[in-house]
């Protein structure tokens, strides 16, 4: 099964991407690392783009509430939090903060391990396409 394999997309920390181009899921990178932003409703998460289990493209997979779940072996991620809350993953995503400026959407930086949404809300990624 495929692996993480070349980045693609815009950079979402130097480019940022216009809120009008984006969908439920959209792939990008920051820097040398595959991001997955997550649109539902208006709210935006940032994960890392492959699973932890099999690196399976999460931009293939489905939104489900508030999951993501990978297209490969099904494994489910929190948005919020990158958490695996189902198997076979046991490991979560890469989680990063958002901040809209004007009418773009950039990744300003990765989360700690383990560190939720909380915090200033201009860096919390729940918050990002409120004004």
């Amino acid at each position: 099964m495929g692996g993480q394999g070349e980045l693609a997309g815009p950079d979402f920390a130097t480019d940022g991407i216009a809120l009008a181009e984006l969908r439920d899921l959209h792939s990008g990178r920051v820097g040398d690392e595959a991001v997955l932003i997550v649109r539902r409703g208006e709210e935006c998460f940032a994960l890392g783009a492959h699973c932890t289990h099999y690196s399976g493209p999460l931009a293939e997979g489905l939104v489900e509430g508030t999951t993501i779940r990978c297209p490969y072996h099904h494994a489910r991620f929190e948005l919020a939090t990158g958490e695996a809350v189902g198997p076979p993953a046991l490991n979560a995503l890469a989680c990063y903060d958002l901040e809209r400026r004007g009418d773009r959407l950039y990744v300003i930086g990765r989360r700690p391990e383990g560190a939720g949404p909380g915090g200033n809300p201009r860096r919390s990624c729940t918050s990002a396409l409120r004004r």
